[in-house]
């Protein structure tokens, strides 16, 4: 196993709001076994493509993990309306 922080639950939820509060959608993954790094990882990534299937260009991303914002600033973004605060 990989060091660091594992999930103790083997599925994955998550909830997209739009601004103002309203839910769009809710979504579930199983993942098994997993680092907290890689599951949250996951979950963006799902919320993403979730967003972009339902037609939405804009999207703010809430994590607690300061580990997956390095990650995510860590990669180079093409897109130059993108912006991570």
């Amino acid at each position: 196993l990989k060091s660091g922080y594992y999930t103790t639950s083997p599925w994955l939820l998550g909830v997209i709001y739009k601004q103002e509060g309203e839910c769009i959608i809710g979504f579930n993954r199983h993942l098994g076994l997993c680092l907290v790094f890689d599951a949250e990882l996951w979950g963006i990534l799902d919320g993403l493509s979730l967003i972009q299937k339902k037609g939405y260009q804009k999207v703010v991303i809430h994590t607690g993990n300061l580990e997956v914002v390095k990650a995510i600033q860590d990669v180079h973004l093409t897109d130059f309306s993108s912006a991570l605060l």
